[in-house]
């Protein structure tokens, strides 16, 4: 952490009124990130967030969330996306279950490619994304994270046929 004094003047007397301010670093780099899966209200518990975080970290990515999700404390706030979080650019980002509001969407408009995955086929993110699955997002993350462990599996098993280690 970072710490510094400040000095301010309290009044124009012989006092000095001292304050003390720590800035912690949060080290969030999801504004660094080229890979964002981005959960909405539509992702109604932790064990669907550990999920999508865990598929997101399979292509060396990060999860951002929406609001809502903030404020039930599904994942930590440093992780918030949108005017009041923060403002993303990756290669992908994929939303599930993300209803696409105004103040969200804004963290992510710059994402050269956005794809939503909603049950809700009027979801105003669907008139915003690149790619639209009308669908429920845990059986579309299932299987991307099926094939993705099942393509870095073949991947090492290729390496160690080819004298590779593990």
């Amino acid at each position: 952490p970072f710490h510094f004094d400040k000095i301010i003047s309290c009044k124009p007397s012989d006092f000095i009124c001292k304050q003390t301010e720590e800035v912690i670093e949060s080290g969030n780099d999801l504004a660094d990130a080229d890979f964002i899966i981005a959960a909405g209200r539509g992702v109604k518990n932790k064990d669907s967030i550990l999920l999508l975080q865990e598929v997101a970290a399979l292509f060396g990515g990060k999860l951002g969330i929406s609001r809502p999700l903030a404020m039930q404390a599904m994942a930590p706030m440093q992780n918030l996306l949108g005017v009041s979080g923060t403002i993303v650019q990756p290669e992908i980002c994929i939303t599930a279950g993300v209803s696409g509001a105004a103040a969200f969407y804004a963290g992510i408009e710059k994402s050269k490619l956005i794809i939503a995955i909603n049950t809700d086929e009027h979801a105003p993110i669907f008139k915003k994304a690149d790619i639209c699955i009308h669908a429920d997002f845990m059986t579309v993350i299932q299987t991307i994270d099926r094939l993705a462990k099942k393509e870095k599996m073949q991947h090492e098993t290729t390496n160690l046929s080819n004298g590779g280690t593990i």
